[in-house]
């Protein structure tokens, strides 16, 4: 995912189009999601007893 977001914004000086812009958005939105996902699966097996 993060190649998919570096590959759309090739270089901070050079603009989005609102295309872009928005696939830019959705991907960084779904990177949180996985991200809070993962902490949330690691908070978990700390919770758990150990075998």
């Amino acid at each position: 995912m993060n190649a998919q977001i570096r590959a759309l914004w090739s270089h901070p000086a050079v603009p989005l189009t609102r295309e872009q812009r928005a696939e830019y958005e959705r991907l960084c939105a779904e990177l949180a999601r996985v991200e809070r996902g993962g902490a949330a699966a690691a908070d978990r097996a700390r919770m758990l007893p150990a075998a």
